[in-house]
């Protein structure tokens, strides 16, 4: 449940929201990634000693508790190619259902901005590459100059093959580069 002010709600994001780039991550301290994503990042190479994927059994909500705001969690979804073409949302933070609005129970490609093409394009390097993938994005729009994110995609594979999850943490900031907490507002 969220204590969020609907009347100073910000803008979401719709249509082309600005730049975005996502590059494999280099190691569980990437300097790249967000104080909140390098502990997320420690956290799961702890639970598997960095030999193999993570399961969604490794882990509960409440290890990843001081996360849990920022984080969705998706159950990905393959064409007959083997390619990841969409995702479903199980589980959406209160803070990113704030700022996206709420998804869970939705495909990800439902999202009417450009934020859902960065979610397929996020899935789609997570799945080539089978490691955690780093992103940033500055979005354009009308109240503000730029909205920044970071986001950490962690793969998840219950079987130890297939990726059929996918853990996204999402740090958010403000026109002049503060972490925002948009459940505070």
């Amino acid at each position: 449940m969220s204590n969020f002010n609907f009347k100073n709600a910000p803008v979401r994001p719709t249509g082309d929201v600005g730049v975005a780039e996502f590059k494999p991550a280099t190691g569980v301290d990437d300097p790249r990634s967000c104080d909140a994503g390098r502990a997320l990042m420690y956290f799961f190479d702890e639970k598997t000693a960095g030999k193999r994927l993570i399961r969604r059994s490794d882990f509960t909500p409440r290890e990843i508790q001081p996360y849990i705001t920022n984080v969705i969690l998706l159950d990905l979804i393959y064409d007959e190619e083997g390619e990841a073409t969409d995702a479903i949302v199980r589980l959406m933070g209160s803070a990113l259902v704030t700022f996206l609005g709420e998804y869970t129970g939705k495909s990800i490609l439902s999202h009417p901005s450009s934020a859902s093409d960065r979610f397929l394009r996020t899935m789609q390097l997570t799945v080539k590459h089978r490691c955690n993938i780093i992103g940033t994005a500055e979005q354009n729009e009308p109240d503000k100059p730029h909205y920044r994110v970071e986001s950490l995609s962690v793969p998840i594979s219950d079987d130890g093959t297939l990726i059929n999850k996918m853990l996204v943490h999402l740090q958010l900031y403000n026109s002049i580069g503060r972490v925002e907490d948009p459940d505070l507002v």
